[in-house]
């Protein structure tokens, strides 16, 4: 008896074949590209720290699947709904032809997503009319089927170290060699350039950053440092190993001569690795756990299944739909992971930290607590231990508070990248995560000098990589050579090295590059390894370097810059935040931002020519109080005149009838038209929990006093 009870001049294929067509296309359209990106950029798995059989089922899930699930809404709707198979399976190739048309005209835009969908939507509809009346297409579209073993193979090959990582053994220790006496904390920050740090003078900008601040008094701060590379994948690894970036990915296997081969043999490990995988299992407890005997228990970081295969699902969506409708979707290029899981504060629980009553997070929290629980680590060991954390912080997205309170992710921002209120309102989203990060530093340095291992401990702070914020330009995905400034923005970064028994700051000026660190952390606890180094023992000498190359992806630079040019990057940015200002005043912008803290008069003028639409209102209405509770960082949405506005007139937010924060885009908006805003908001001003009330006003500026009218 035929599948299909109606006769037509070609048999519907069998469930065999049609099941391979199905497996076919959806290789073509998701498994292919989604496990080549994925085994090119094993920092995805190592991220999550997924590895061994976690990393199979994951690929056997995107290869199997999506087919599978075809073929049962196949089986379901012909044998138990009584739809006629041939309509069934050509529905079904169509949704798959969709998917591959979609990937090949990806690059492919007229600017609308309605025009680009209708375009796939026809040329499907092409390729199924034609599977459909030649069985000669439907038999080679079943042989294509063959594609995806290729795939699992070639996915299984670069993965391989992954799922089966190296047994390498640590730097072999006699009973005679000398073991190292003090302890190390080494902390690799990311996307955190230096110039946010400074103060019109050239040093530390203590009021805004007291906790960097305080690590400077006492240790040496090298200033003219250039980082490797603005990937995190090279210049984690190059930091880690003291060599160049050679490419390869940041995992043991292609760099098995790193800081914790060196040192796994005589001394406690402590490590927790964000996006690497270089320590080995034999010296590390996997997922970034502490390994010492007088450590807590450990902590497990692993990704959830269900989490990672949602990121995979944005990931996904980015290669197969329109253009429009990606700009839509959360952005894949803020990290390796959680890009899908909407706001972090909905993050998944993981083991308790040690020494603490907070349950551990994902997302910013978790990576706070990650640092904190070094933290106590470090101030509770009683033998030499190796304390390390790369962490993403202040990396984005900008959702911490400096109290540590917690925003949702912040929306996409249709504003062009040209738009300087944009640039100046991310800078200053930056700027306030960095200060929570300046209050765990501050933390940091409290506890080691309270715990009497102050003196016994070498304290190394330091970034992978900076970003900048010019108007115009990639953060730093894409380095544009035509404008070297944004260079230094990218590739200067802090380093304090806080070296055993130092008590005085200073600063140096070398030209140090972040492949000097691990031979000066070497030398400073006595450790031979008998490695070559690209980079030098900074205790020892100032590297002779006039030239420094930086690299990147298809590309390298030689910079020539030093500390004036960096200087001038502080006052670039100063322009937009005062760099010598406190905390408070990374939102005082614009002609008004003297008004924020202060509260609004009594009996106001009324403004109807002007409204708004606040997008996050809601956010406004539940507060929290304590760390990691909810806060609004910033008021984003529209508004709308129907008069033409001052250029000298700026909107101002009021909560509970305190201003907050400035709305600069209302400047010069002409009449009839709207803009989207976005106002950072000073949080210390949002106190208890609970709703607040939310309102604009208008601040009209002339020589010098304010006019201030209520919009609505």
């Amino acid at each position: 008896m035929p599948d299909d009870p109606d006769k037509t001049q070609d048999p519907v294929p069998s469930w065999q074949r049609r099941g391979a067509a199905y497996l076919a296309l959806t290789t073509v359209a998701v498994a292919q590209p989604l496990l080549q990106i994925y085994g090119e950029n094993l920092a995805v798995f190592t991220a999550a720290h997924f590895s061994g059989a976690i990393v199979v089922w994951f690929a056997l899930f995107v290869l199997l699947v999506p087919p599978l699930l075809l073929l049962c809404i196949d089986v379901v709707l012909v044998r138990v709904a009584r739809v006629p198979a041939r309509r069934v399976h050509a529905s079904l190739v169509w949704i798959g032809s969709w998917a591959v048309v979609s990937l090949f005209l990806r690059g492919v835009s007229t600017g609308s997503w309605v025009v680009d969908s209708a375009v796939t939507f026809v040329l499907a509809g092409l390729v199924v009319r034609t599977y459909m009346r030649h069985d000669s297409v439907r038999s080679w579209v079943s042989y294509v089927s063959i594609v995806s073993l290729v795939v699992a193979v070639l996915f299984a090959q670069a993965a391989m170290p992954i799922i089966n990582p190296p047994a390498a053994t640590t730097t072999p220790v006699s009973p005679s060699t000398p073991r190292p006496t003090a302890s190390i904390v080494w902390i690799v920050l990311d996307e955190a350039p230096l110039f946010p740090l400074m103060g019109t003078d050239g040093t530390i900008n203590a009021n805004r950053f007291p906790g960097f601040a305080a690590l400077g008094s006492q240790s040496t701060w090298y200033r003219n440092v250039v980082a490797t590379s603005q990937k995190t994948t090279d210049a984690v690894p190059a930091m880690l190993e003291g060599r160049w970036p050679t490419g390869g990915q940041p995992i043991l296997g292609d760099h098995p001569r790193n800081l914790f081969t060196a040192l796994g043999g005589s001394m406690g490990m402590d490590v927790s690795e964000a996006v690497t995988a270089m320590c080995p299992y034999a010296v590390c407890v996997p997922h970034g756990s502490s390994s010492s005997p007088t450590d807590s228990s450990p902590v497990t970081a692993r990704a959830s299944f269900p989490s990672f295969l949602r990121d995979a699902s944005v990931v996904v969506g980015h290669k197969l739909l329109p253009e429009g409708l990606r700009s839509r979707l959360p952005a894949i290029d803020e990290g390796w992971g959680e890009f899908g899981a909407g706001a972090e504060k909905d993050a998944e629980t993981m083991t308790a930290t040690p020494g603490s009553t907070e349950a551990p997070r994902s997302g910013h929290a978790g990576r706070v607590q990650t640092l904190e629980r070094l933290t106590d680590n470090a101030a509770t060991s009683t033998s030499p231990t190796l304390h390390f954390a790369h962490v993403l912080l202040p990396h984005k997205p900008w959702t911490l508070a400096p109290d540590l309170r917690m925003s949702a992710r912040p929306d996409n921002d249709p504003r062009p990248v040209t738009n300087l209120d944009r640039r100046r309102d991310a800078y200053q989203s930056h700027l306030r995560q960095y200060v929570a990060v300046d209050s765990v530093i501050g933390d940091l340095v409290r506890r080691l000098k309270a715990s009497g291992r102050w003196d016994s401990t070498m304290i190394v702070v330091t970034a992978d990589h900076g970003l900048t914020f010019v108007p115009g330009e990639s953060y730093r995905d894409v380095v544009n050579v035509g404008n070297p400034k944004t260079l230094d923005d990218i590739y200067r970064v802090p380093l304090f090295v806080k070296y055993p028994g130092q008590s005085a700051g200073r600063i140096d000026d070398c030209p140090v590059s972040s492949v000097d660190i691990l031979p000066t952390v070497l030398a400073a606890v006595g450790v031979e390894t008998g490695w070559g180094f690209d980079g030098a023992d900074l205790a020892a000498s100032c590297p002779h370097r006039p030239v420094r190359t930086v690299r990147w992806p298809k590309g390298r630079f030689d910079l020539t810059t030093g500390v004036a040019e960096l200087r001038d990057r502080v006052a670039y940015y100063g322009k937009w935040v005062d760099a010598d200002g406190d905390a408070s005043d990374i939102v005082r912008g614009g002609l008004s931002g003297s008004l924020v803290g202060s509260r609004v008069p009594d009996n106001p003028e009324r403004e109807t020519a002007v409204s708004w639409t606040v997008a996050n209102r809601s956010a406004f209405d539940s507060v929290g109080e304590g760390r990691f509770a909810s806060v609004p960082t910033r008021a984003f949405g529209t508004v709308r005149t129907s008069r033409t506005i001052d250029r000298s007139t700026e909107g101002v937010v009021e909560v509970d009838g305190v201003f907050v924060g400035v709305v600069s885009e209302l400047a010069g908006l002409a009449a009839g038209s709207s803009s989207y805003f976005v106002a950072p908001v000073e949080t210390s001003l949002l106190s208890g929990a609970g709703a607040h009330s939310v309102r604009l006003w208008t601040a009209t500026w002339a020589g010098g006093s304010v006019s201030l009218r209520r919009v609505g």
